[in-house]
């Protein structure tokens, strides 16, 4: 941090555990524990999808207590207005994980190149 002045450091403060509780460099997903105990986790599925289909996804950690709201964005690796495959969430998700599936408003060109996805909860 730039210009940060500090005229006395007391003991503990600096959490190091919080810097030790997060999983920031796999690219495919990862998790960081908050203060309070918030915990964020996320990911992405890379695979050509062409039917409607579900997916399991499994969090890099449980949570200890709830996964309080899950979310999952399609992905297209290039823009094409005839892909119409989507993504909804089935049923709720788990302390350790959701179901994602993909959909189509029609039978023709149904295609997806994977999907990324965002949960949090404590």
């Amino acid at each position: 941090m730039p210009n940060v002045r500090v005229d006395k450091l007391v003991p503990g403060a600096i959490d190091f555990e919080f810097v030790n509780k997060q999983s920031l460099l796999d690219p495919s997903g990862g998790y960081q524990m908050l203060p309070g105990g918030m915990i964020m986790q996320w990911g992405r599925f890379r695979q050509v999808i062409r039917n409607e289909l579900t997916f399991p996804v499994n969090f890099p950690i449980p949570f200890p207590n709830i996964c309080l709201s899950f979310s999952a964005t399609p992905y297209l690796a290039v823009f094409n207005n005839e892909r119409d495959l989507w993504i909804q969430i089935i049923g709720q998700p788990t302390t350790s994980g959701a179901v994602v599936a993909t959909q189509a408003a029609r039978r023709d060109d149904q295609y997806l190149d994977g999907f990324d996805w965002f949960a949090i909860g404590r």
